[in-house]
């Protein structure tokens, strides 16, 4: 207020603020580029089906591992939209939409999943995958995912959901994240031969696992005379060996005797037994003195 007249001015100046009601833009939720987690491994021979809940799978990647992250600045995030599934002739994959649904094939849906054709699955889904079991096929299953807020009003369960457009200010992320489910080759055991000089004082003997994927080997391994005899060229060793859950190779010593005797090249023998957990390639070795 100016010129005013007839009164003291006490306060000559209001403030007037203007709320803005418009609401900020949705950001989209984000997975890290090209990322792809692995959900495990089977061997050919095992039927055992597994399983796996979104809310599961969406919780552990939330705090991120070396290989795949999933997250939302701004929402919750409501769940995936599944945007391309490989069996690799090795199994099937499946989805349930909640606890207690019946379980369907998502080779049976009307269409291939892709960016035009997705499936929007929420926490209280699941996914489960059912090896082909045959002996012999082995290969990678995948899912290719778009991480997904639900802010688009979708429900768990909708099909052909066009999620082409994504990125801020959508429900989906820019990014394409993946799951890998493994099929493979059953571990095998076998031990390496060796030769040794009669003056070296010990030989240590290699058992090896063929390949990373397994849940933990056990076995016993003993020695045994061949032209060699316990006590007089070396001595004679027993026990238990565990390998945990990706471990290859593990090793056993074995003292070996000299002596002043002239004599031709010996040999004896270590033996794999009661092997839990692998097939067995080769389960004797041979040392030769």
């Amino acid at each position: 207020a100016t010129d005013v007249e007839g009164a003291d001015v006490e306060d000559g100046q209001a403030e007037i603020t203007i709320v803005d009601d418009d609401e900020a833009p949705n950001m989209a939720p984000w997975v890290t580029d090209g990322s792809s987690a692995s959900l495990g491994w089977i061997d050919h021979n095992d039927a055992a089906v597994q399983e796996w809940s979104v809310d599961d799978l969406l919780n552990t990647y939330a705090d991120g591992d070396e290989w795949l992250e999933i997250g939302d600045d701004d929402n919750e995030l409501a769940g995936i939209a599944l945007v391309g599934a490989v069996d690799a002739g090795v199994g099937m994959w499946r989805y349930a939409r909640y606890e207690g649904d019946a379980w369907q094939a998502i080779d049976d849906l009307p269409h291939l999943l892709d960016d035009g054709h997705a499936l929007l699955l929420d926490r209280g889904a699941s996914l489960q995958f059912t090896p082909a079991h045959d002996g012999a096929t082995t290969g990678t299953a995948r899912l290719t995912f778009r991480a997904w807020d639900g802010t688009d009003g979708r429900q768990s369960g909708d099909f052909n959901v066009n999620v082409s457009t994504h990125g801020d200010p959508t429900a989906y992320s820019d990014d394409l994240g993946e799951f890998a489910f493994e099929v493979g080759e059953p571990p095998r055991l076998s031990i390496d031969d060796a030769t040794v000089d009669e003056g070296a004082g010990t030989v240590t003997i290699t058992f090896r696992i063929s390949n990373e994927h397994h849940n933990g080997v056990t076995l016993n391994y003993a020695t045994g005379d061949g032209s060699a005899v316990d006590g007089e060229d070396y001595t004679g060793v027993s026990g238990s060996l565990e390998f945990a859950a990706g471990e290859t190779e593990k090793t056993v010593t074995i003292a070996i005797l000299d002596d002043t005797d002239v004599e031709g090249d010996e040999s004896f023998f270590i033996d794999a037994t009661d092997v839990e957990g692998a097939d067995v390639e080769d389960g004797q070795a041979e040392i030769t003195i």
